[in-house]
């Protein structure tokens, strides 16, 4: 289980809550970044991210733009974006350039096959 502070949204803070069993980043607004460390990225083509909310967020590998996705949804939507070849550790980004965002999940992908 991914811990969680909160089971409420606090109105302008990011952080990590939950709706019934279903754990998310809740208000990620611009500025905001959420980071991952380490993946094999030799062989990811491609990311989907699962998000709903208005605004843009940037993917980034080792701090290097691979793309943004834009979201304009209340409720979850998933967006695909094809990546760059990384290597063996690799630091995974996610930039909120505008808006606010509610972020539940990504998926690696590759060749088509989820990692």
């Amino acid at each position: 289980h991914m811990p969680h502070v909160s089971n409420r949204k606090v109105s302008k803070l990011p952080m990590i809550t939950h709706e019934g069993q279903t754990r998310y980043i809740a208000n990620a607004r611009k500025g905001t970044s959420v980071i991952y460390k380490y993946f094999d990225l030799q062989t990811t083509n491609k990311i989907t991210l699962k998000a709903r909310g208005k605004g843009i967020v940037n993917i980034l590998i080792q701090g290097v733009s691979q793309g943004s996705i834009e979201f304009n949804s209340d409720t979850w939507c998933q967006r695909e974006l094809t990546l760059r070849k990384g290597s063996l550790h690799n630091v995974l980004s996610f930039k909120i350039l505008e808006g606010s965002l509610d972020l539940l999940d990504f998926q690696l992908y590759s060749n088509e096959s989820q990692i």
